[in-house]
């Protein structure tokens, strides 16, 4: 049997693998990296949860932000598609991407979030009043953009059980949204059909009273009418 010296140089790079140390050492690594996304996939069935909750119980988008916030100790924003502010947690005014978009509109991190509609890590630099990490992931309503959420920090990347919480936000207030929108469409509709048919000869009174019940109006108070 010839020592490991007595090889040649090739051999001795193969006999790396085969060394306990080092194999020892890439079952750690890979013990902890199972370890890390387990923890990940904990925290992001929590927060999962959270905003599942904020949407059953008919809360506001602020509300539902705040899950996000209080959960990864970040900022987050919402902003319409040109990017306005709409709805914050945890931030100082400032905070706002609009310049930033407009300079660099056709910069690969830029157009994965505003034209491919993807989920991005942007940096905004010191030129931009406040210098910042944002994750960011477009809000798409009927499969229309409608504006974009992000989570924000001073510093530092974003993990793994950040990312999918952002994303399963961005649902959550699609989803928000999308009522908010139909319930306003179906009152609007309801009120002109209400004034049609109380403007007809054979209105049929207590029939309408009903109806502006369900909605929160009381017909027995005083009104104006204008036509």
């Amino acid at each position: 049997i010839k020592p490991l010296e007595d090889w040649d140089e090739q051999v001795r790079n193969e006999m790396v693998y085969f060394e306990e140390t080092n194999l020892d050492q890439e079952v750690d690594r890979a013990y902890k990296r199972i370890e890390s996304q387990k923890l990940s996939l904990q925290k992001a069935l929590k927060v999962n949860e959270e905003l599942s909750q904020s949407l059953v119980k008919e809360n506001t988008l602020s509300s539902i932000i705040s899950v996000l916030g209080k959960n990864f100790h970040a900022g987050v924003v919402i902003e319409d598609q040109h990017f306005h502010v709409m709805e914050s947690f945890g931030i100082k005014d400032g905070y706002t991407i609009a310049d930033f978009i407009k300079a660099n509109p056709r910069a690969k991190p830029v157009s994965d979030v505003t034209e491919k509609l993807k989920t991005t890590h942007l940096s905004i630099p010191d030129e931009y009043r406040c210098p910042h990490e944002r994750l960011m992931t477009p809000i798409l309503i009927k499969n229309e953009l409608f504006g974009y959420i992000s989570l924000i920090k001073n510093y530092g990347g974003f993990s793994e059980a950040e990312l999918i919480s952002l994303e399963r936000a961005a649902t959550i207030c699609s989803i928000k949204i999308l009522n908010d929108m139909t319930a306003i469409e179906v009152e609007q509709r309801l009120i002109g059909n209400f004034l049609d048919e109380l403007l007809t000869e054979n209105a049929q009174e207590r029939n309408l009273n009903y109806r502006m019940n369900l909605m929160g109006y009381n017909l027995k108070e005083p009104h104006y009418l204008l036509l």
